[in-house]
């Protein structure tokens, strides 16, 4: 799992959770558990990249174990 900040993406883009939701073809609850959660599956990162370009920027660095 990518800790990633989906808040800063969906501000940045000017979306909300439901634009998010119909452009993806994901269901609104499954991106409400994303962004509650705070990470996301590779796959669905691939999925926002091709839809928004580069989404590194979001992605949230993790501490050293």
């Amino acid at each position: 799992m990518i800790t990633f900040d989906f808040n800063q993406l969906l501000f940045d883009k000017r979306k909300s959770v439901s634009d998010i939701s119909k452009l993806l073809r994901t269901p609104f609850k499954s991106i409400s558990v994303m962004i509650e959660r705070g990470t996301i599956k590779p796959s669905f990162l691939a999925l926002l990249e091709t839809h928004f370009g580069d989404c590194s920027k979001y992605v949230k660095k993790q501490k050293a174990a």
